[in-house]
Formats: C-alpha cells, structure tokens, sequence
C-alpha cells in the first residue's frame, strides 16, 4: 500500500471474474484502491411501489418497420446474405453520402471492424475520450493495442486538440472521437487536420450521435476514416440491436466485408487471408430499421425540440445546476444536468425516481475502471484527468424538467404525468407531447386502431378455440369408449396378416436360400478356377525370381569388380592429383626464379642505361676538353716570337690526342720584358 492510499500492482489474474470468487458488491469493492472506491458510481436509485414511470430511454418505430419484418419474415428474407441489409446499406449511404457501408451486429462489432481495418496492433497506441462507453476501450484491447484516456475539453463532455497533443506519442495510431452523449465535438474539424497532418487514423463513435450535425453543419460521421454507430432500442434509430460501420473511401470496402464475415475472401469462398470475427446482421434486424433511416433528420429534429424546453424549463435555476454543453445545432441524445456536487446530484436522483422517473449517472471515467486494476493497465487509474472525474460526479442524464424545477423550488407545481404506470409508448394516443411527423402519427393513429381491432379478434379467436376444444374432448370421451372394440378388431386383422405374411415370408426364404446355394457353388468354381490360375502364376512368378536371382548374382559379381577397378583408379587419381600439386610446386618455383631473373635483367638494363648516360657524358666532356686545347694551342703559337715569327706551328686543323701531348712535352721557351727565359708551358 503505497503511502497515499493507492493500492499499486495485480491483485488477481486478470482471466478470472472477481463476480465468481466474491458474491457479495461490498466485498468486490473492498480490495479496490482508495482513488477508485471514491470516486465509483452510487448506487442506483429505486423506483416507488408503482415502478417507472419514465424510463431513461423507450424505442420509437412505425407500423412500416414491423410491415417490413413481417414481410421479411414470409419471404424468408431474414439472414444477412437477405435483400434487406443491402437496401439498409444504400439507406445509409444515401443519408452520409459515402460510397462505402456494412451493417453489423453490434456498435462494439462495429468499433472491432474498423479497428481491424486500420491494422491496429500491440505496438500502437490509440487516443480516445476517458468520458465514454467502455466498449471503446474494450475493443481497443481485443485488438491488442493500447488506449490512451484523454479529459474533456474546457466546459466540453469531448476531447480537443490540445488534450489529445498532450498524451499523444511516437506510437500514436489512431484518434477515436465519440461526440458524448449525441454533442458534436467541437474540435471536429480541427482533428481532423491535426490526424492528416500526423498520419493518423481518425474513427468517429457515432453510436450516440446518428443524425447529429457539427457545427459547420455537416453530419457526424463523414469527417472521420470511418465511423461507427450502434442500433441498441435506447438509440434514436434502432434495430433492438445491430449497427454499421461505413468509410470515406471506396478502397475500404473489400476489406470491410471480408472482416464482418470471418474473413472470407471475395474470390474464393472457404479461403481465409487473416482471423476475423462474426460481425454480420441479420436479415430481420435490417428490415426493422431499414425505413427509420430516412426519418432520422426528423426525427433529430424533433429531439432538438425538446432540447430547447428543457433549457427554458431549467432557466430559472441555473444558479443551482448547468445543462449539458449546447453546440449551434442542439439535439443531444440525452439531457444531462450537471449539479454543484455529488451529494447534490444523488439527492436529485433519488427526488426524481419518486415520482417513477428513471436517471443515469454519467459515464464512469475509463481509466478508473477496476478493469485497469485486475488487469494488465495496473497504475493507469492513478492518472489525474480532473475534468471527466468531475462531470463522472454531478451529472445525471434523462430527467423531467419540471419535476428538476420542484426540486429546487418546492412551491413549483408538477402537472400532471402525461401517461399511466404501465402504459407502452405505443398506447399513448391522448399523450399532449406527440412527435411532429404527421405521417408517422397517421401510423401510429392506424396502428392504435388495427391494435385494438386485433384484441377483439383475438377475443373471438380465443372463444372460438374454447369450443373446439370442448368438442375435441367430447371426441376423445367418444373414441375413449370405442378403444376396446377397436383394439379387438385390430388384433384380429393383425394376426391373420401376421399368418398370410409369414407364409410369404418362409415361401421368399426358401427362394432366396436356393438362390444363395447355386451363387455360392458358382462362386466356388470361380474361386478354385482363380486359383488354378494363381498357382500357374506363381509357378512362373518363380522362373522368373530364379532367373533374376541369377542376373542378381552376375550383376554382383560385376558390381565388385567395377568397385575394385574404381578403387584403382581412384588410387591412380590420388597419385596423379600427388603429381600435379608437385609439378605446380615446380612451376611456382619457376616462376619466382624466372620473377628474380627479370628484375636482375631489369637493374642490368638500368646499370647500363646509366653507363651509356656517363660515356656519353664523358665523351662529351672529352670533345670539350679537345676543343679547348686547340685553341689554346692556337693562342701560343700565335704568340709574337722575338724574331717576329711564330714560336710554334700553327694547327690548321684539330690535331689529334698524341699531337698535342707531344706539344705539352716539349713546350716553348718565352721570355719576360726582361729578356729572361721562363719555365716551359
């Protein structure tokens, strides 16, 4: 237990009913955290001696529905393969403008369809309203994703953007928006774009919203990728129960219908793509509510009528309690009154169900459900979402206005009740609040009429089988009193047919016995003839076995020496392979001696390229050399002699190496300005 009261961790397997080990509602509470027994539901309000005399919701519907199911009915027209869930279909997609609709079985059916056609799973994460019907989160669940529980907006019973932007995450998939209670949420549109924007499926839970418009005017249901609704008896349509799921866009259509009907695929009938469950509706339920489509804009009409007395009944004392969030088109599916507290609303409740008007506390906030307690959600209910746990506390829905009106100011007058304890919606022809649909109320007038021609055909009927049925049991007394004399009779006309069929019976045995004596000796011949045949063919059977044996041998025979000969030449191959890997040894080594030679060959090439570099070098350094020679030959030979002649021989042309060593040798006696000899050049 954890300091703050709060109970954290599993408790119980979450496979296993708490209702099934603990009979007793105060021992399932007990072991419930402290946040949740708080905040739980009180207990429902009884009714006086009489009973209810408003109940929170009555199913309305016409003559023409049950004309249609009795229709149905005689032509056999009643499983969902019938002609009548097809014609609902186009009802529906007439009334939405959508190319795309399924009925279902249920609204919670529905919401598993479509949950299995966005391809929700166990890594995704879903954002729906924490103020709403459980089956949303439920159905979440089977499909192994998780749900994420968002509070209302600001004076709202929905979700806005700002609420699902703060609990929404990476894994985030998919938006459910419910339109609570049939009040459009506010934020449609806005959603909607946020949901393009992030990639993110959009569902819309019409179940308690059919016929309602946003407040741009447009019908809930078409701004959404699909939307689901529910045909429970307390909806404004109803089917007793059922529901459709219809989609935006025509690519969802095969899938749709496949996962509705166990996965079937279109093409081949028993061939099964994925597991889906049984969510079609019957044939019976669809002609019911077939002819209540198109009255449904009427019919929300009407509801928005109604809407408005109660407002102007609970003006005077809004100081006291608030009416339920009103949009620009204002028919809610039940009208809720939100009190200053909890203890407030239950003494309303109780105020009201003495005068036989049945309430409903709000919806219980999802994410305190004991479900997240025993389950595997253990520590979601510690999560504060302040504005649906309050409207969980103060609203009841579906009151009376005046009887709310006497509550709070006890000299207000209640007039009268405008029908009597037990009286069906039906029978209320002098009611003074009556739908405006002339041509339903010519219905009902003609219904009422046809009603009470039935009861007293059914009085006459009835007086009518009283007598057959006197005259039945005198018929009996009479056969009663004939039964000996008859069964007499019948004993005697029984024995002597019992003795001509035995007679024909023994005459047909013995036929038949002699007709099995010569179709068995027949059967004998055949059968000693069959074996004749056999032991011949067994005869040759075994020629045929000796002479196989033999091939059998020699083949054995030949088998062995083959084996032998492959065991050589296996042996020959290993020593060829011993070979081969010796000679590429040889030819690796070749190679790598043949490599050396080429780069000794390649630095001989290079060595020789630089010798014939430096004797070109050096010859002509030598031609240089030579060149200067001679003229430095030529320079002293021109040289003035004393006598004025040349001290040596002049070289006309270049002399050669021994020539001019030859000079260098013997060199030339040269005198200063002096007179003096010097050394020889």
């Amino acid at each position: 237990m954890a300091a703050d009261g709060y109970t954290m961790g599993k408790m119980w397997n979450p496979s296993l009913y708490i209702g099934s080990i603990l009979d007793s509602h105060e021992h399932r509470v007990a072991i419930l955290p402290k946040r949740i027994k708080d905040s739980m539901p009180s207990p429902e309000p009884k009714p006086g001696d009489s009973g209810w005399l408003y109940r929170v919701l009555e199913p309305y519907y016409s003559r023409e529905c049950v004309d249609n199911v009795m229709s149905a009915m005689l032509e056999g027209q009643i499983s969902s393969g019938a002609a009548w869930p097809r014609k609902m279909v186009q009802e529906i997609c007439s009334l939405y403008q959508v190319p795309v609709a399924l009925p279902t079985s249920s609204g919670a059916s529905a919401l598993h369809v479509a949950f299995l056609a966005c391809n929700l799973g166990p890594q995704d994460t879903v954002l729906l309203p924490a103020l709403t019907m459980v089956a949303v989160a439920n159905m979440v669940k089977m499909v192994g994703a998780k749900p994420i529980y968002c509070d209302c907006a600001e004076d709202s019973v929905n979700p806005g953007v700002p609420e699902l932007l703060e609990k929404a995450t990476p894994r985030t998939k998919a938006v459910i928006v419910c339109h609570t209670y049939g009040v459009a949420c506010k934020d449609i549109v806005s959603i909607r774009d946020l949901c393009k924007e992030k990639g993110w499926w959009l569902v819309e839970d019409i179940c308690e919203a059919m016929g309602t418009r946003a407040d741009n005017g447009e019908l809930v249901g078409t701004f959404g990728d699909f939307a689901v609704t529910s045909l429970y008896a307390n909806k404004p349509i109803t089917a007793g129960d059922g529901g459709w799921v219809h989609a935006r866009d025509k690519k969802h259509h095969d899938r749709l219908k496949s996962l509705v009907n166990h996965g079937f695929d279109p093409a081949y009938h028993f061939l099964h793509f994925e597991v889906a469950p049984n969510a079609k509706m019957n044939g019976l339920g669809a002609a019911f509510v077939c002819s209540q489509v198109k009255t449904l804009p009427e019919v929300m009409q009407y509801r928005g009528k109604i809407a408005s007395w109660y407002r102007q009944e609970l003006a005077d004392v809004a100081s006291s309690l608030r009416c339920i969030e009103q949009r620009q088109i204002d028919a809610p599916w039940v009208f809720g009154v939100e009190t200053t507290n909890r203890k407030a609303r239950d003494e309303l409740r109780d105020h009201l169900a003495l005068y036989g008007i049945e309430t409903r506390n709000y919806f219980y906030p999802l994410h305190l459900e004991p479900a997240n307690f025993y389950g595997d959600e253990v520590g979601v209910y510690d999560i504060p979402l302040p504005r649906s746990e309050h409207l969980a506390q103060v609203m009841p829905v579906s009151c009376k206005g005046t009887v709310i009106r006497a509550f709070y100011k006890p000299d207000a007058a209640i007039p009268a009740p405008s029908r009597k304890h037990g009286e069906p919606l039906a029978d209320q022809g002098q009611s003074s609040v009556r739908m405006p649909l002339p041509r339903e109320a010519k219905r009902n007038d003609d219904l009422q009429e046809q009603l009470r021609s039935s009861r007293v055909e059914a009085q006459e009927l009835r007086e009518e089988m009283l007598k057959m049925r006197e005259e039945l049991h005198h018929a009996e007394a009479r056969r009663l009193k004939e039964l000996p004399k008859l069964k007499s009779e019948l004993k005697q006309r029984l024995a002597s047919q019992a003795e001509y069929h035995l007679q024909e019976v023994e005459e047909e045995a013995r036929r038949r016995v002699a007709a099995a004596e010569r179709h068995f000796h027949e059967q004998v011949r055949e059968l000693e003839a069959q074996l004749d045949q056999a032991r011949e063919t067994n005869a040759q059977l075994g020629r045929k076995c000796f002479a196989s044996y033999q091939a059998t041998a020699q083949a054995e025979g030949t088998s062995r020496q083959s084996q032998f000969q492959s065991h050589q030449l296996q042996q020959d191959l290993q020593m060829l392979h011993g070979q081969c890997f010796r000679l590429q040894q040889e030819v690796q080594h070749q190679k790598a001696l043949l490599h050396q030679e080429e780069a000794t060959a390649a630095n001989f090439k290079a060595q020789l390229e630089r010798a014939e570099s430096m004797a070109q070098h050096s010859e002509k350094a030598s031609r240089e050399l030579q060149e200067w020679m001679v003229r430095s030959l030529n320079e002293v030979n021109l040289s003035a002699h004393p006598s004025g002649e040349p001290r040596g021989r002049q070289f006309a042309t270049e002399p050669s190496r021994a020539e001019m060593l030859e000079s260098f040798r013997k060199g030339y006696q040269v005198r200063n300005g002096h007179g003096n000899r010097i050394r020889s050049r």
